[in-house]
């Protein structure tokens, strides 16, 4: 396997053993702070918004399912839930969707959440034990 690297300077300097020279490897170089293009293809940046590949459950708030890529909040995947103050509205935001998702017949997972669910209010948003 060889690695392709990108030296500072001139060329003339023999590469590690076990490595491509940049030059004899690529047809372009990459400028300084400039990935090469199959990196930059495969790279997903956070400020990037992208769309949901699978199926989406409406959130039950049109406005937030507005800024939601695809509409709603993915099915079969992880969201995490960041606010400045956690376990103040989770619950209410994704009480609906999880209520349809459970009455459907579908199965919710809650991975470490801050507090324990409040059971009689997760009862009173449809969502059952």
């Amino acid at each position: 396997m060889s690695a392709v690297l990108s030296w500072a300077g001139d060329d003339d300097g023999l590469p590690a053993q076990g490595f491509a020279h940049p030059s004899r490897s690529r047809a372009r170089r990459s400028q300084p702070g400039e990935l090469p293009p199959e990196v930059e293809q495969a790279l997903w940046r956070g400020t990037d918004l992208g769309t949901q590949s699978g199926p989406v459950t409406p959130s039950g708030f049109a406005e937030l399912d507005a800024e939601l890529p695809s509409g709603g909040w993915p099915c079969q995947s992880i969201s995490e839930l960041l606010s400045p103050q956690p376990s103040v509205l989770e619950w209410r935001i994704v009480g609906p969707a999880l209520g349809r998702v459970v009455g459907a017949g579908g199965r919710v997972v809650v991975v470490g959440p801050p507090k324990t669910p409040h059971v009689p209010g997760l009862h009173h948003a449809g969502i059952d034990e």
